[in-house]
């Protein structure tokens, strides 16, 4: 509620650039952030989406952190917030950027990884960042620069769709800014 609250009023503001309206979020934030760039009525009026250190879903989360024997035999019914954003995702269309804390002790980074690998955007990047822990992987040298460098790719890419820029000085497994999986 409070997310669709939050678009709502940039569009009611004359100073804001509609067109460039970026979607963070972080742990269950992420999972707000992907249920809202997947609402036909939002879809269109956010430019990226950025999700860091967030989880598949409740029920998966609540098997990491309680057990998976006591928990495998409850049916979905049981939650009431599921938040299945391994569903999701996969109608993503908006560019989006996966910040993954390697050392997250909370949220296991595998399922930034799955958010990854089923997401349908075509310019979707995983960043890993191996220090990274769950609430302070933002404060990991080359964080920003690396979210900046995402975020420059997409204007450029809007300006001219033919257009590829290429990383420097970034560790990717291609040199292509798209390349799946980005290390700071």
């Amino acid at each position: 509620m409070d997310a669709k609250a939050s678009i709502d009023y940039l569009y009611t503001r004359n100073d804001i650039n509609h067109s460039e309206i970026i979607i963070f979020g972080r742990s269950l934030g992420g999972a707000v952030a992907i249920d809202l760039a997947t609402r036909e009525e939002y879809t269109n009026k956010i430019w990226c989406l950025v999700v860091e250190n967030t989880f598949t879903s409740i029920p998966d989360m609540a098997k990491v952190l309680l057990g998976w024997r006591m928990l495998q035999y409850f049916p979905l019914v049981f939650y009431k917030n599921k938040f299945l954003s391994y569903h999701k995702v996969k109608q993503l269309r908006i560019p989006t950027l996966f910040i993954s804390g390697m050392a997250d002790s909370l949220v296991p980074p595998r399922m930034m990884f799955e958010l990854h690998n089923r997401c349908s955007s075509i310019r979707k990047q995983l960043l890993q960042v191996p220090a990274g822990t769950h609430n302070e992987t933002w404060q990991i040298q080359g964080y920003y620069h690396s979210l900046a460098m995402f975020l420059q790719s997409c204007r450029l890419k809007n300006l001219r769709p033919d257009y590829d820029i290429k990383m420097d000085n970034v560790k990717t497994e291609s040199n292509d800014l798209w390349s799946t999986v980005q290390t700071i």
